[in-house]
């Protein structure tokens, strides 16, 4: 056998032994229903009369709204307290600081967000965020931004919030504008010009915002109150009865009604002889009082805003553990509102600031940060100070020491017996200050 046969046979023995590598599958191939959605407005059996515009599903706007849409959720602010609660969840998130975060440390990348920190300290950033809110109580919330060229930049040198009702979507999502012409369908409108930010529902594109809830609250207390000023007009004055003898005529009975009418503010009184005028009280039993059911709607109304009541109305008797509990579901609240504006900024805004100015990078995140609670961290840093003193004055091994750390197992135990002490620290605070904004340098380690 040639030297060239035995090479080609081991090498024929070799590749019998050693089992071939199983076929990598392409991953870039995709099925074409996995790129598309199945599920649309277009074969949606609960979206009825479905033309060339979707039409909101908010049932209190279809019940109650007629021909004044999303008007009747503006009425809502008149409102005292609810605009109140609107107000103070919305400014809440507006007075903390905004950063611009990149996407990555990539050149590119922290370049677009240097980019776009720049600009937006250049624009009435906050009044975009502000009239960006607006959705919160409607659903969606409408800004037509107006581009212009500073230096070598593109720039949004404008931004003009629109009536909602002025836009429908069509049946994948987009913004169409409602002209003379186009009273129902309406037009379809460019590209990087309307920002559209949705609370609520995301099936809908018109959003859910809590103005569905809040109608009825304030429905029902403005009712409480007409029958609360019915009430007040009856029970303030005494109601006149006057006896007339039979047989006056209907001419004279019609000028004695309005001379008793007359008299509701007048001091003095002139009827008929034979007339006889009685004052008849009215009065009532019970505790049941008007006060009381607006009360109960009020409490409704900053329930179903902020989450709570007491950052709102303490009552005749609050504390600040329940004080900060409340204050806390604000917070949350205010957090998510922050998220979701943050969502639509970087899909919209920031993303045609990074097409237009810095191509290819990947668009930075904006963030509200929430302040940091000074107060909290202070009792932090003083529990941990005063702890430690304890234990190290009783010693490792004393009683305190040993409920708090356990006992000592060891030169090679100082780690475990440092977390327990660490949680140990943790647990006096954490249920006086429960709050993300809480920084402490114990736990961190």
């Amino acid at each position: 056998m040639s030297k060239r046969q035995r090479r080609a046979r081991a090498s024929a023995s070799y590749a019998a032994a050693v089992p071939a590598p199983a076929p990598v599958r392409d991953r870039r191939n995709l099925p074409g229903e996995a790129r598309h959605l199945i599920a649309n407005a277009r074969n949606d059996i609960f979206v009825p009369y479905y033309s060339g515009a979707l039409r909101p599903q908010d049932e209190t706007l279809i019940a109650r709204g007629g021909g004044k849409g999303l008007k009747i959720y503006d009425e809502i602010k008149r409102d005292g307290r609810a605009y109140a609660a609107l107000e103070k969840r919305k400014m809440h998130l507006l007075a903390r600081e905004w950063e611009v975060t990149a996407a990555s440390a990539a050149a590119l990348d922290v370049e677009a967000a240097d980019v776009t920190r720049e600009i937006f300290a250049g624009v009435a950033f906050d009044r975009l965020c502000e009239q960006l809110l607006e959705a919160t109580l409607k659903g969606y919330a409408v800004v037509e931004v107006v581009w212009g060229r500073r230096d070598n930049r593109i720039v949004p040198v404008a931004f003009v919030p629109h009536d909602a009702r002025r836009f429908v979507f069509d049946a994948d999502g987009r913004l169409r504008l409602l002209t003379p012409t186009a009273m129902t369908d309406g037009i379809p409108v460019p590209d990087r010009k309307f920002i559209v930010h949705r609370f609520g529902d995301g099936a809908d594109p018109y959003g859910l915002g809590l103005g569905t809830r809040l109608f009825w609250a304030v429905l029902f207390k403005r009712e409480g109150i007409a029958f609360w000023m019915h009430f007040l007009d009856k029970f303030a004055g005494p109601t006149l009865v006057a006896g007339v003898p039979y047989g006056t005529l209907s001419e004279e009975q019609r000028l004695l009604m309005q001379a008793l009418e007359e008299a509701r503010t007048s001091s003095v009184l002139t009827v008929p002889i034979g007339v006889d005028v009685k004052f008849l009280e009215a009065t009532r039993s019970g505790s049941v009082s008007y006060e009381g059911w607006l009360d109960y709607w009020d409490t409704e109304i900053s329930i179903t805003v902020t989450g709570e009541t007491l950052t709102t109305d303490i009552g005749a008797v609050g504390s600040k553990a329940a004080a900060d509990t409340h204050h806390e579901i604000l917070e949350l609240l205010v957090d998510s509102d922050g998220d979701l504006l943050s969502d639509t900024l970087r899909s919209s805004l920031i993303q045609w600031i990074v097409d237009y100015n810095v191509p290819g990078a990947t668009p930075p995140s904006v963030y509200r940060v929430r302040r940091r609670n000074e107060s909290a961290a202070a009792d932090v840093r003083q529990a941990s100070e005063q702890l430690v003193v304890e234990v190290g004055a009783g010693g490792l091994l004393g009683d305190r020491s040993r409920r708090v750390l356990g006992p000592a197992r060891g030169q090679g135990d100082w780690s475990r017996r440092w977390r327990r002490l660490r949680e140990a620290i943790f647990a006096q605070i954490c249920p006086r200050h429960l709050s993300h904004s809480v920084s402490n340098p114990l736990l961190a380690r």
